[in-house]
């Protein structure tokens, strides 16, 4: 859970797809997509739906509460409340 959010913490939205030191050439491929460097889906709504994800779920409810989660839960409510 705290690896989970602290991705969503450090993730720079809106997220653009592009390749990296060894996937060098992806970038010119992905350039010829009919999306382009875009996810198919609205980033901020992604965003949204993977917060929703922990938040929304009634299996993560007892865990709210729990001394070690609740700052993780609390964490993921200020990113949804930012958007």
């Amino acid at each position: 859970m705290q690896t989970y959010t602290t991705i969503l913490q450090e993730t720079t939205f809106p997220v653009v797809i592009h390749g990296d030191a060894y996937f060098d050439q992806w970038d010119e491929w992905i350039a010829q997509l009919e999306l382009g460097n875009q996810l198919p889906r609205e980033t901020v709504q992604v965003k949204q739906d993977l917060i929703n994800l922990v938040l929304q779920q009634p299996q993560f409810a007892p865990y709210k509460t729990d001394s070690e989660l609740a700052p993780l839960f609390e964490k993921l409510a200020v990113l949804q409340a930012t958007d």
